[in-house]
């Protein structure tokens, strides 16, 4: 109960940081909030051992909460893949539709990130599945 606590409020107070960044530094605050993500997880982990310490008297099984995984994680990039495919499927047909616009540097930019990002996914996706395996 008091390691639940204690990762509370670890991760209030890192929110209370974030008002030291400028609204435009992403890369800055982008770190603070994988911390207070990280903390609310854990948080949300002993909560649930708690509660079902509460119920009935005994902490769960280890080999239960792993074959679970994090459904609404997977859920989540799931729906961040299929938003990001739109996305690569439509600047790929202006960059052929108009070759000649002054707009294709930064679409091809948009497109590269995107792949990128599509990657990053797809990795995160292969590691979940394999982890609650």
């Amino acid at each position: 109960m008091m390691e639940a606590e204690t990762l509370h409020r670890d991760a209030a107070l890192l929110s209370n940081k974030l008002h030291t960044f400028d609204d435009n530094d992403v890369d800055g605050v982008k770190p603070i909030i994988d911390q207070i993500r990280e903390k609310r997880n854990q948080w949300k982990e002993r909560r649930i051992k708690i509660a079902h310490y509460e119920k009935f008297g005994k902490l769960p099984e280890e080999n239960v909460s792993k074959a679970t995984g994090n459904p609404q994680k997977e859920g989540e990039l799931r729906h961040e893949l299929q938003l990001l495919n739109t996305a690569i499927w439509k600047l790929d047909q202006k960059i052929a539709e108009k070759p000649e616009s002054s707009k294709v540097g930064e679409w091809s930019e948009k497109l590269a990130k995107s792949k990128l990002r599509k990657e990053e996914i797809n990795q995160e996706l292969i590691r979940l599945r394999y982890e609650t395996t």
